[in-house]
């Protein structure tokens, strides 16, 4: 996958730098395996350089004007459990959003897509018993 074709399915990271961008595309080529991933590998390795961008971005990003703030990843998600409109407050049901054993995937919208692509291409070991050959 290129920075371009990167950039055209996540343009919200057009504005990091290209090195950074760069990097991240370049760990998940030797992170995502086609051979585990088949013809998802693309969208995968896409989704993994997301969700380090995203969970990394810490107001750094650069544009034509410099440095600019805010966040891609756009903090918590989830249905709204609780809400205060005096001094305003907020809080979300992270859980009804989240994989239970997710962990750090859980923390980004893309990395919670990326870890559902890893369930459905998962490798389970197996053993075959019973007899060899028949009698």
């Amino acid at each position: 996958m290129t920075y371009d074709d990167f950039i055209q399915i996540f343009p919200e990271f057009s504005e990091f730098p290209k090195v950074r961008v760069e990097f991240y595309l370049s760990e998940a080529d030797n992170q995502i395996s086609e051979n585990r991933f088949g013809k998802s590998t693309e969208f995968g390795k896409a989704l993994f350089t997301a969700h380090y961008l995203a969970s990394l971005d810490n107001g750094q990003r650069s544009g034509a004007g410099g440095v600019t703030g805010g966040t891609v990843s756009g903090g918590a998600h989830g249905a709204v459990a609780s809400k205060t409109v005096g001094s305003v407050s907020v809080s979300y049901d992270t859980a009804s959003t989240s994989f239970a054993d997710a962990g750090y995937w859980n923390s980004t919208p893309y990395g919670k897509q990326f870890y559902d692509l890893l369930k459905r291409y998962r490798r389970m070991p197996f053993a075959v018993t019973g007899r060899a050959s028949w009698p």
